[in-house]
């Protein structure tokens, strides 16, 4: 995907749409199907790639955690952090 092109098409969205957008995309990170897909390929000490929203971009962190909907992972060059959700861990692991 690409995101460049993902992201210029959000500037020209309307409100509306990008409220229907975000209320699609989080009915779809909390399908029960993605959450165990994703844990079936996680498990506890693995690196991962990972997305940091508060900095917005990819970090790399190891496995700490698998809770019931979200995962702690300890970001390798900084302290533990703590991130909510499955959804933004990479498919790409170490």
């Amino acid at each position: 995907m690409n995101f460049t092109e993902v992201l210029e098409a959000l500037k020209r969205a309307s409100g509306f749409e990008l409220y229907r957008l975000s209320a699609a995309i989080d009915r779809m990170l909390c399908d029960p199907k993605w959450i165990i897909a994703i844990r079936r390929v996680l498990h506890v000490g693995q690196q991962v790639e990972y997305f940091d929203e508060k900095d917005n971009r990819l970090c790399t962190g190891r496995v700490l955690e698998l809770r019931q909907k979200t995962v702690l992972l300890q970001r390798l060059v900084s302290v533990i952090s703590y991130f909510d959700g499955f959804s933004g861990v990479g498919d790409h692991f170490g």
